[in-house]
């Protein structure tokens, strides 16, 4: 029986990983509507298997090409950049976690198990970070859909820019519990950019 603290962590970790997934794939959607695919089931199979960090550079370079690339929509496509590093980091080292604590380890993988080296320290990741990351997953593929849905419609590209709001310094990297929880934005224009995102989604078409 997992801990109260394992626990926390789990599902910490759990929601980073779903509410990361969904991004993905608003991205993907985002790369299809960008090239105004006649066919979005054939451009689906086509990148479907692109990773986020693939996608991401694809998409940048369709915006640059074919549409205006706005500071927010910089930010955000860079912010989720960063996520998908934070992600990739997560899953391809070794996660670990200890009963007792409310964090999550990584430690390089076969680097504490080399003959001749000495021990590597693991990066620590406190449960608090993980719901946050969480959280901007959210606000990102938020963005994605006005994006998408703007240009379903024939409009001017647009998004609500809640990412930029919510994580003004990019995605976050907290180390500590305390700093996660600090987390500060201005909450005035959080609010403004969900009124955005209401709008932008005004009977769009799905």
């Amino acid at each position: 029986m997992a801990s109260e603290n394992e626990q926390l962590v789990f599902c910490s970790l759990g929601e980073f990983i779903y509410q990361f997934a969904t991004l993905e794939n608003y991205i993907r959607f985002a790369i299809i509507q960008a090239i105004d695919a006649e066919d979005e089931s054939a451009a689906m199979f086509l990148i479907n298997k692109m990773d986020a960090k693939v996608c991401l550079a694809k998409l940048r370079a369709i915006l640059k090409q074919r549409h205006t690339y706005s500071e927010e929509l910089q930010h955000l496509v860079t912010s989720c950049e960063e996520a998908s590093n934070f992600r990739n980091e997560i899953l391809h080292l070794a996660p670990a976690i200890f009963d007792g604590t409310t964090e999550l380890r990584v430690f390089p993988f076969g680097a504490n198990i080399q003959r001749g080296q000495s021990g590597t320290s693991p990066k620590i990741i406190p449960a608090q970070q993980l719901e946050l990351a969480a959280r901007f997953c959210v606000d990102a593929y938020i963005d994605f859909a006005c994006f998408r849905r703007t240009l379903k419609r024939g409009e001017t590209l647009s998004i609500a820019g809640l990412t930029k709001a919510a994580f003004p310094a990019g995605f976050p990297k907290y180390q500590t519990a305390d700093q996660a929880i600090a987390h500060s934005f201005d909450r005035e224009e959080y609010e403004a950019a969900h009124a955005r995102a209401d709008l932008l989604s005004e009977d769009a078409p799905d």
